[in-house]
């Protein structure tokens, strides 16, 4: 937990690992704390797992035959452990974007077709195991349901 990195500055184990060539040192000033986020280092590893997760669900979509922007979890933590994150990080992160409405997770309607992966990899929000993430331009931005 929490161990030193390669240059002695402190691992945070909830961020996503980068690879060597992405790491700059500094951040640019553009992630601003707000009031709901926390101070700016939060915000700043929030804003390296939202890429991520957009960058994974992306690729997901890019390698398959049909066009869906759903994406089975089985795929998302595939794409996300090859980017050295672990599963509570995973957790921890998925289910604040999910509160966030960053992105939207749901349970897998035709529960017969779940495989084991699909099991193992799913979510569970608010007492349901959630198998598939929706990440979509705007969908946080509807109205709420009445």
């Amino acid at each position: 937990m929490g161990g030193r990195g390669s240059r002695g500055r402190p691992v945070d184990e909830h961020s996503p690992r980068q690879p060597s060539s992405e790491v700059t040192g500094t951040d640019t000033g553009t992630d601003q704390p707000t009031a709901n986020t926390g101070d700016e280092k939060t915000v700043r590893v929030n804003r390296r797992w939202e890429r991520f997760v957009r960058e994974a669900i992306a690729e997901v979509v890019a390698n398959r035959s049909y066009n869906n922007d759903f994406v089975g979890m089985d795929a998302l933590r595939a794409a996300l452990d090859a980017r050295g994150t672990t599963r509570d990080a995973q957790d921890k992160q998925l289910k604040r974007m999910s509160k966030d409405g960053t992105i939207i997770l749901v349970p897998e309607s035709n529960r017969k077709m779940l495989t084991d992966a699909d099991h193992a990899a799913a979510i569970r929000i608010g007492g349901d195991d959630c198998h598939v993430v929706y990440w979509g331009e705007g969908h946080h931005r509807l109205p709420p349901e009445q």
